[in-house]
C-alpha cells in the first residue's frame, strides 16, 4: 500500500511512495531533489551522483523520516537533508518493519501554515519574506515579525506564533505521528520512532506515556526550554532505547 498526502493537516502526510518498495523510495527522493533544483537551490548531494543502496532497516526508516520532513510547513528545526535551505522535522513510527504512522511539524487542521503570511486587509502575500538588500534598516522585516503588513499595517494571517523564541502554532513531527495513531486506532506501544531531530521535552514525555520502546534521531537540535539533552535522559532513565543515526553515512555515490 502506498503512503501519500491525505490533507493539509500535517497528520501522516508524505510524498507518494510504498514503504515496502525501496525503488519507490528512490523515485520519491529524486522527485524531492528535482523540486529543490527547480527552486534554484544547491543540493548537498548532487542528483546525478545520488544513489540509494539497499539500506539496513534503521537507515531505511530514517530516510522515510527525512522524506516526511520535506512536507514541513514550519521552519523551526534543522536544515532538511533533501531540500537544503529549508528547515523542518519529520518522524515515522515503526513496528516490526512496518510504518504505522508519520508526521512533520506544521499547524493544526484549518489553521494557516507558519510558512504562509498574507495580509487580511490588502491581501499582500509576504510568505517569501523580504530580502535584506531591499530592507537595509530591517524596518519592514520587523513589522513582519510583529504580524503587521509592511504595506498597509494590517494584520497578517499565518506566520509563527512565538513564545520565548519558539513557535507554539506548530504541532511537532512526533506529536503528529502519535495523533495519527489515535485517529487510525493504532497503538504506538512498543514501536520505534525515527525522527530527523532529537525530541523536545514535551514530545519525550508523550512518547514515554504511550510506551514507545525506542527513539532513533537523526541529529541533535536544541528546541523549546533548552532541555533537549535532558529529554533524552528522561527517556533513557525510563527504559526507552535512544540512539543517533545519520543516514548520510549510508548514502554514497557508488551505492555501497
Amino acid at each position: 500500500m502506498s503512503t501519500e498526502s491525505k490533507s493539509e493537516s500535517g497528520y501522516g502526510e508524505f510524498l507518494l511512495y510504498d514503504p515496502a518498495d525501496p525503488e519507490s523510495v528512490k523515485r520519491a527522493l529524486r522527485d524531492a531533489f528535482e523540486r529543490g533544483r527547480k527552486r534554484g537551490k544547491t543540493e548537498k548531494i548532487s542528483l546525478e551522483s545520488f544513489r540509494v543502496p539497499r539500506l539496513p532497516w534503521p537507515a531505511f526508516f530514517m530516510l522515510h523520516a527525512h522524506l516526511a520532513a520535506t512536507r514541513s510547513t514550519c521552519d523551526r528545526g534543522p536544515e532538511l537533508l533533501l531540500d537544503p535551505g529549508r528547515r523542518g522535522v519529520g518522524a515515522v513510527l515503526v513496528r516490526e518493519t512496518r510504518v504505522i504512522a508519520g508526521g512533520y511539524n506544521g499547524s493544526p487542521p484549518g489553521e494557516p501554515h507558519c510558512s504562509d503570511l498574507v495580509c487580511d486587509d490588502c491581501e499582500a502575500d509576504w510568505s517569501a519574506g523580504i530580502p535584506e538588500a531591499a530592507d537595509a534598516h530591517g524596518f519592514a522585516r520587523a513589522k513582519l515579525e510583529a504580524g503587521e503588513c509592511p504595506d498597509c499595517g494590517g494584520r497578517l494571517s499565518g506566520g509563527h506564533v512565538l513564545v520565548d523564541g519558539h513557535c507554539v502554532r506548530t504541532l511537532h513531527a512526533e506529536e503528529n505521528a502519535l495523533l495519527q495513531c489515535a485517529l487510525d486506532g493504532v497503538s504506538p506501544a512498543g514501536a520505534t520512532v525515527y525522527t530527523t531531530a532529537g525530541p523536545c521535552y514535551d514530545c519525550a514525555k508523550r512518547l514515554l506515556r504511550v510506551r514507545v520502546a525506542r527513539v532513533v534521531f537523526g541529529g541533535a537540535y536544541e528546541s523549546r526550554y533548552g532541555l533537549s539533552r535532558e529529554a533524552r535522559r528522561l527517556l533513557i532513565r525510563n527504559g526507552v532505547e535512544v540512539e543517533r543515526l545519520d543516514v548520510r553515512d549510508y548514502l554514497g555515490k557508488d551505492g555501497r
